[in-house]
C-alpha cells in the first residue's frame, strides 16, 4: 500500500510557498500546512498529527534558524526536516550538524525531480 507523505511548508515568501504547495500537490503529496517560517509555527503544527516532512526556508545567517528547527525535532522528532536555502555555499558542515536537518533543497532548484528526490532520501524512501 501506498502511503502518502504529508508536507508542511513554511517560508517567508508567500508566492514560493503557493508555488511549491502546488507542485508537490500535484506531484502526490499531501500538503497539511502552508505559512510563514518564524515562532509561531509552532502553534500551527498538529501535535496529533504530525507531518512526515517540514520544508523550511531557512538562512545559514540567523542563529534563530538552528534554534528554531532545534525546537520543531524537540516537539515533533518524527518530522523530518528539510532545509530550503538560497545558496548551498553557506551551508558550512558546522551548521548541518547543529541543526539537525535531514536534508536541503536550494530554492533555485528548478528541475522537479531533483526536489522528489531530496523530500524521499530526506524521509528514507
Amino acid at each position: 500500500m501506498h502511503n502518502v507523505i504529508k508536507v508542511a511548508i513554511a517560508d517567508n515568501h508567500a508566492e514560493y510557498c503557493e508555488a511549491l504547495s502546488c507542485f508537490l500537490a500535484d506531484s502526490g503529496f499531501t500538503i497539511v500546512l502552508s505559512a510563514a517560517a518564524g515562532p509561531g509555527l509552532l502553534q500551527l503544527l498538529d501535535p496529533l498529527r504530525p507531518p512526515d516532512l517540514l520544508i523550511i526556508g531557512c538562512s545559514t545567517m540567523y542563529p534563530e534558524s538552528i534554534a528554531l528547527i532545534r525546537e520543531l525535532k524537540s516537539r515533533f522528532p518524527s518530522t523530518k526536516v528539510l532545509a530550503n536555502v538560497v545558496f548551498t555555499h553557506y551551508l558550512p558542515e558546522a551548521w548541518l550538524n547543529e541543526t539537525c536537518i535531514d536534508g536541503w533543497i536550494v530554492k533555485t532548484m528548478v528541475e522537479p525531480a531533483a526536489i522528489i528526490k531530496a523530500i524521499r532520501k530526506a524521509c528514507g524512501l
